[in-house]
């Protein structure tokens, strides 16, 4: 699940900070059936129509390690 929520206007028109969110889980079919999640969440900026700039991070979550991993995200799309 992923969701983009506009903070400076309603809608994502050119110059619209946002807040984004995602959520994406994954099953196993082996023994347990959760397997891992990856929960995100960020801070953009729509500059235009073709070019988003955002920063946030991302904790992965895993059952069959004893560790959880968390990345930081920085991410420019053109």
């Amino acid at each position: 699940m992923f969701v983009i929520l506009p903070i400076n206007h309603k809608e994502m028109i050119d110059k619209t900070c946002y807040i984004s969110t995602y959520n994406e889980m994954f099953l196993g079919n082996t023994g347990s059936k959760f397997d891992q999640n990856w929960l995100y969440g960020g801070l953009g900026f729509k500059i235009n129509s073709k070019v988003n700039i955002e920063l946030g991070y991302m904790n992965q979550f895993f059952t069959s390690k004893n560790r959880d991993q968390l990345n930081i995200i920085t991410n420019v799309s053109f």
